[in-house]
C-alpha cells in the first residue's frame, strides 16, 4: 500500500514548478505530463520571443498563458502527490531534477536574452515628445528595424550614448525646412490646426503652450505637437535629406534636441536608418495613458 505524502513534502514538491513549470511534476514520476505543460510554456513563450509584433491584447493573453502553465503545473502536482511512491525512476530523482532544472534555466536564458533583444522597456526623463509621451511615461519598445513612415516614431541612440525617441518628419530625398515654427515638407507647407491653449511646468515656471495638430504626407493620423512662441528651431533653411537617412522632429517643438541641430549642440542632425535602434509600441503601466494603449502604426 503507497504511503501518504506529508503535507510539507508536497508544498515543497509542489513549489518546484515556480523554479521551471513541469518540474515538481518530473519529481513524483508523471513525466508526460511534465513535458507536455513545459512544452506548452515554451512554445507560448518562442511565440513572443520570435514573432512579429502583435496588438497588445496579443502579448496579455500569451502572458496570461504562460501564467496558468505554472499553475496548472502546480495544481497538478498537488493533486497527484498525495500518494508516495515505493521508489523514483531515475528521471524523478533528485540528480535529474537539478540537471532538469539547469537545462530549463539555460532554455529559459536563451529566451529571456532574444526578447531583451526584440523587446525593452523605456521611461521618458524629459518632454521633449509632450503631448504624445509625457515625463516619466513608460512605454515597450519592438528593437528591430522595419519600414518607416513619415510620423513614425522611432528610437535612436545620440553620439554620447544615450537614447533618444523622436518623430520622422522626413525621408530619403524629401526636402525640408521650418519657417516660423511650421514644417516646410517638399515645397509645401504641413497645416497645423489649433487645438488649445494648456499651461505646462517648464522646469519650475509655468509656461502656456499652444497645442496644435500636425499630420505629414503618408502619416496613418494627425499627432499634436507643443509650441510656446519663437524659438532658436522655428526656423532653417531647406536642407534635402541624404539618402538612407532620416529627419527627425520632436512633438514638444521648442523643448526638443532633434534635426534641426548639429551633434555640437546637442542635436541630432540627420540619423542614419541603420542607426534607429527600435519603435515604441504600447505605453506600459504607470503612464499618462491606459496600459496597451498604442504607440505605432502596427
Amino acid at each position: 500500500m503507497a504511503e501518504t505524502r506529508r503535507i510539507e513534502a508536497r508544498v515543497g514538491i509542489a513549489l518546484l514548478n515556480v523554479l521551471a513549470p513541469g518540474l515538481g511534476l518530473l519529481r513524483i514520476d508523471e513525466w508526460r505530463t511534465a513535458l507536455t505543460v513545459y512544452g506548452v510554456v515554451v512554445l507560448v513563450t518562442l511565440f513572443v520571443t520570435i514573432g512579429p509584433p502583435a496588438p497588445f491584447f496579443v502579448y496579455a493573453l500569451v502572458l496570461i498563458a504562460i501564467m496558468a502553465g505554472y499553475l496548472v503545473a502546480i495544481i497538478l502536482t498537488w493533486h497527484l502527490s498525495r500518494a508516495k511512491a515505493a521508489g523514483h525512476p531515475w528521471y524523478a530523482r533528485w540528480y535529474s531534477i537539478i540537471g532538469a532544472m539547469t537545462v530549463a534555466w539555460l532554455i529559459g536564458f536563451a529566451q529571456t536574452d532574444d526578447d531583451l533583444r526584440r523587446y525593452r522597456n523605456f521611461y521618458t526623463p524629459a518632454q521633449s515628445m509632450a503631448p504624445t509621451l509625457l515625463k516619466n511615461d513608460r512605454f515597450i519598445a519592438y528593437m528591430q528595424g522595419g519600414e518607416f513612415h513619415r510620423g513614425d516614431m522611432v528610437l535612436v541612440p545620440t553620439h554620447r550614448g544615450d537614447i533618444y525617441i523622436k518623430r520622422i518628419a522626413a525621408l530619403p530625398g524629401d526636402r525640408i525646412a521650418m519657417r516660423d515654427g511650421q514644417v516646410v515638407l517638399n515645397g509645401s507647407s504641413v497645416a497645423q490646426r489649433f487645438r488649445r491653449t494648456e499651461r505646462i511646468k517648464d522646469g519650475v515656471i509655468p509656461l502656456d503652450a499652444r497645442r496644435l495638430q500636425e499630420q505629414f504626407p503618408g502619416e496613418a493620423r494627425p499627432h499634436e505637437i507643443y509650441d510656446y512662441g519663437a524659438s532658436p528651431g522655428d526656423e532653417m533653411p531647406e536642407q534635402t535629406v541624404r539618402p538612407d537617412h532620416i529627419f527627425l522632429l520632436g512633438d514638444n517643438r521648442d523643448r526638443s534636441a532633434d534635426s534641426r541641430f548639429s551633434q555640437e549642440d546637442s542635436g541630432l542632425e540627420q540619423v542614419p536608418i541603420a542607426s534607429v535602434a527600435g519603435r515604441p509600441l504600447y505605453f506600459s503601466w504607470g503612464s499618462s495613458r491606459p496600459m496597451g494603449s498604442p504607440l505605432s502604426r502596427d
